[in-house]
């Protein structure tokens, strides 16, 4: 069997967006600023039956930032996914 690890990091930098916004008679630009942000994202996989089986659990923003990558976007919150992989040969 054989055992995985991953680890990586994502970093923005502050940022201001340029986004339309209705005014009162016509759509207008508008500056929308984000703060800096990191996330943290994981993985731990099992590889099984001569790597034909392949279990995994990954976690993204583990440390549970709560970030937006666009002014309008959803809040980012952590998950968690779990994956299982089989090879037919």
């Amino acid at each position: 069997f054989g055992l995985d690890f991953g680890v990586d990091v994502h970093y923005a930098s502050a940022q201001s967006w340029g986004e339309q916004v209705v005014g009162e008679n016509s759509i207008v630009y508008e500056q929308f600023p984000l703060d800096a942000y990191h996330m943290i994202n994981g993985r731990v996989g099992i590889r099984l039956l001569d790597d034909d089986l392949s279990l995994g659990v990954s976690g993204y923003n583990i440390t549970n930032r709560q970030i937006r990558q666009h002014p309008f976007g959803q809040v980012l919150d952590a998950r968690v996914m779990a994956s299982l992989t089989y090879r037919f040969d």
